[in-house]
């Protein structure tokens, strides 16, 4: 009985990981066939530029003032954005030890590590 366990346990990770492997490979297929990695590119020169546009230290065409107002502004949206980041990342931490745990598909491992913690 117990070898039936283990073979059927040996079989379900394979399966596991193998669906992670072709979910990576669609994922990664995704990002070249759709251009993402031109965008972010796109994106970065835009940032130098509008970045280098406004600075009051490069070329001054604007106003000190005016750029350090603009410049706090732009500011706000990056604090939200990386505040959003910061409350994704500890449910996904969280999520992840529990599927690492549940994917043992060990009783006695779920056992020692509920003890330990």
């Amino acid at each position: 009985m117990t070898a039936d366990n283990n073979s059927r346990s040996q079989s379900d990770n394979r399966q596991s990981e193998s669906l992670r492997g072709q979910s990576l490979n669609e994922s990664s297929e995704h990002i070249i066939d759709d251009g993402i990695w031109w965008k972010i590119l796109v994106g970065m020169v835009l940032g130098i530029i509008c970045g280098t546009i406004l600075s009051p230290h490069t070329f001054n065409l604007i106003h000190p003032q005016t750029s350090y107002m603009i410049g706090e502004w732009v500011a706000l949206i990056g604090v939200i954005f990386l505040a959003l980041i910061q409350m994704v990342i500890i449910p996904l931490i969280v999520c992840s030890i529990i599927v690492g745990i549940v994917d043992t598909g060990s009783l006695h491992f779920v056992k020692q590590i509920s003890v330990r913690i």
